[in-house]
């Protein structure tokens, strides 16, 4: 009966451990909705990238659709689409084209 005590605080242990771990939820390969940043850095409904489509950090740090030398967010990335306007940096790393 002591072994399945030990066993069970054991796994208690473990479990309660795991709830302070922070997971990573977006892989290399996560995709998201880009959104264009103005002039007030905010994000305004129809400043979709590229078409609407949804892209990867990878692509979307390729081809910035953005005029080189500026220090502000070229565009956001959001696994869901946002409510507008918004000012919230987005689930990926905002881009910038310096």
């Amino acid at each position: 009966m002591k072994k399945y005590f030990l066993s069970i605080i054991a796994v208690i242990l473990i479990v309660g451990a795991s709830a302070f771990i922070k997971s990573n939820n977006h892989s290399k390969n996560a995709v998201y909705h880009w959104y264009m940043v103005d002039a007030n850095n905010n994000v305004v409904s129809g400043s979709d990238a590229f078409g609407g489509a949804t892209e990867t950090s990878s692509y979307a740090s390729a081809h910035l659709p953005c005029t080189a030398g500026t220090n502000s967010d070229c565009i956001r990335g959001f696994i869901n689409v946002p409510a507008f306007p918004t000012n919230v940096n987005g689930d990926a790393t905002p881009l910038k084209k310096q």
